[in-house]
């Protein structure tokens, strides 16, 4: 059975991995992504290809990305603020041209979206949207087992979505948006907490970590409720590494997500919350890149 490199890129770390064509993950890893360092993101991906190919012969690279996605060309149209000279980056070409292996690339949100509506939470919905959450927010829409990618590859991009408070969603919804409130109202330094250390602090009864974990919760459901306005998807999937905390967040979004919208939508959009977890981006790609070869014959 044939094996491939699978990669899921993201704001402080590339997760890496091995796997199978039927998606079992043989091998895994993570390493710092250098997302701002000029031009350490590709790079970065080329020296975890190039690691595993030390020691293991691979059929290809499957690679889920941050930011706008030309999925023909493998190429990084548009990053955003979370990332440095990332933006206009031919991520296949380079991976390919270094690695001597090909490479597809998909957008981070896509790739975990199609993940979880084959083999996840999504699995058997006729449509679905899905939300990733980490240091930004991403969005993704299939309808009938098809990624909806708009004109500009930008279709489901909520993270740029513009607020009533003057910023984008991402930087009011997001687990970095969450850290950095609590960082500002306690005067902690950037590196002395995550989003693991937040909900330690908030189950430890710290009123401004259970602050931010709330109003976080409040605006990722805003976002919901105008999803479910605008396409009224049979289901809406959240994921990320801090949705992975479901038992905490599932009664905030649902109580703030009911509160905003008639009895109508929520009835006929139900929330759930990813059941891959960290592994939906590599599994995804991995998808991506053999329905690919498959189209084209390889």
């Amino acid at each position: 059975m044939k094996k491939y490199i699978s990669l899921d890129i993201g704001g402080t770390s590339i997760k890496h991995g091995l796997l199978d064509e039927r998606g079992n993950i043989l091998l895994k890893g993570t390493t710092p992504s250098a997302a701002k360092i000029a031009g350490g993101t590709a790079q970065r991906a080329v020296q975890v290809v190039k690691g595993y190919l030390q020691e293991h012969k691979a059929a290809g690279v499957a690679v889920s990305s941050p930011g706008l996605i030309d999925p023909a060309a493998g190429k990084v149209i548009f990053a955003g603020d979370n990332f440095t000279d990332y933006g206009g980056t031919e991520l296949k070409k380079i991976v390919e041209t270094e690695c001597g292996l090909p490479c597809e690339v998909i957008n981070d949100a896509n790739a975990a979206a199609f993940a979880e509506y084959s083999f996840g939470a999504g699995c058997g919905a006729k449509s679905m949207y899905f939300v990733i959450v980490g240091t930004g927010v991403g969005g993704a829409f299939i309808y009938n087992g098809e990624v909806v990618a708009g004109s500009g590859f930008a279709a489901g991009e909520i993270g740029f979505m513009p607020t009533a408070e003057g910023k984008r969603f991402e930087e009011l919804a997001s687990t970095a948006a969450a850290l950095g409130f609590y960082r500002e109202k306690t005067k902690t330094a950037d590196s002395a907490i995550d989003g693991e250390m937040l909900f330690c602090a908030a189950q430890e009864g710290d009123k401004t970590a259970k602050t931010a974990l709330l109003r976080m919760a409040k605006y990722l459901a805003a976002g919901l409720a105008n999803i479910s306005c605008v396409v009224n998807p049979e289901i809406i999937v959240l994921g990320g590494g801090i949705m992975s905390r479901a038992d905490y967040f599932r009664p905030l979004i649902n109580r703030e997500y009911r509160a905003l919208l008639p009895e109508f939508f929520t009835q006929n959009t139900r929330l759930e919350f990813a059941k891959l977890k960290n592994d939906a981006g590599m599994i995804g790609a991995l998808a991506y890149f053999l329905s690919k070869r498959c189209a084209e014959g390889a």
